[in-house]
């Protein structure tokens, strides 16, 4: 996904547009203007807050004259223009990013109890920990149909802006895009890795 992004961003825009040029434009054209776009705010480096109905992009996005921005762009439109529609997909992962915010810090409590307080056993820490992670596989699972859906919606209004120029731009940008919706995906396999990194050790000692 980095190598992706990395060779998208060396694809200048003929065009000149900005990140921040291109998300007005394509929000105009998908009929929702009152979205607004700014500087990156928060845990997320590019996002679509659908509470406040504003766009967040990092300062290499949103500045960005390259094929990584309008990619990157193109992906937050499209959760945008889901959320406009009214996209079932886009509210349940919506709120299964929230649930991961929550659990993410709370996987390593098990364990600090165990080493600190010693009153878990270690099959208990272990269990709450499998349990915490179970959920964070789900939520990242959950959420891939979603992310798909909007690189798809953003690609596809890109397509029809004729903001870029040239094959090569479009298929930097779609590269970006894609990479920008697999980043749940790689937020799954994390997920399982760092479950088997901490289970196998502990199920190890109980030989």
């Amino acid at each position: 996904m980095r190598r992706a992004l990395e060779e998208a961003a060396r694809v200048k825009l003929r065009g000149g547009m900005t990140g921040s040029d291109l998300a007005k434009l394509l929000l105009k054209q998908a009929g929702i203007p009152e979205v607004s776009v700014g500087p990156r705010a928060g845990y997320f480096p590019n996002h679509y807050d659908p509470k406040r109905q504003r766009i967040t992009l990092s300062e290499s996005v949103l500045k960005g004259s390259h094929a990584a921005a309008a990619g990157a762009v193109a992906h937050e439109v499209g959760h945008a223009m889901q959320h406009a529609a009214g996209y079932a997909g886009f509210i349940a992962r919506h709120n299964a990013v929230r649930l991961c915010l929550i659990l993410t810090p709370l996987v390593p409590l098990p364990f600090l109890a165990l080493i600190i307080l010693k009153w878990m056993t270690a099959v208990i820490a272990l269990g709450c920990c499998a349990i915490a992670w179970t959920a964070l596989m789900a939520v990242n699972l959950s959420t891939i149909g979603a992310e798909i859906d909007a690189s798809r919606r953003g690609l596809e209004l890109l397509e029809k802006s004729r903001a870029l120029r040239g094959e090569e731009e479009e298929s930097a940008a779609a590269s970006a895009a894609w990479a920008s919706a697999a980043t749940y995906v790689g937020g799954f396999f994390t997920s399982i890795f760092w479950l088997l990194y901490h289970a196998m050790p502990t199920l190890g000692n109980r030989r």
